[in-house]
């Protein structure tokens, strides 16, 4: 006889998962679950729409990251800062008008704090808005 018919191609794109009983009163048969990629990294959750594209400014999503970025490798800079500050007279040698670890502490100290605040405060505005 005839051979048998190829099988058909998998799809394009996978179906969604389906969740079965569990959690939340009833069976739950038929709902869909989404997936952390399907919420943040899909093409759909990514892109902006033509509509959103023209009334948001891309710029007021990038800032936020920028600011994080510059006030964490401020903290981690310190290191590198520490000993130019301390031997700001004397650059071989110590000198008498050097400044001390304590008179310059308060500056690193001021900048975790500003670490602390700017995370805190822009890093849920950043999961909100997702990687778009």
């Amino acid at each position: 006889g005839p051979p048998p018919a190829p099988p058909p191609p998998p799809p394009a794109v996978a179906a969604p998962r389906r969740r079965f009983g569990g959690g939340g009163g009833g069976t739950g048969a038929g709902r869909e679950e989404r997936t952390f990629y399907d919420e943040h990294l899909s093409r759909e959750a990514v892109t902006l729409s033509q509509e959103e594209a023209m009334r948001s400014n891309r710029w007021l999503r990038v800032m936020p990251f920028f600011l994080i970025q510059g006030v964490t490798g401020s903290v981690y800079a310190w290191s590198m800062f520490n000993a130019p500050l301390c031997s700001q007279l004397g650059t071989i040698a110590p000198a008498s008008g050097d400044w001390g670890l304590g008179e310059v502490l308060p500056i690193f100290s001021v900048s975790a704090a500003v670490l602390g605040l700017v995370t805190a405060s822009l890093g849920t505005r950043i999961e909100t808005m997702g990687p778009r």
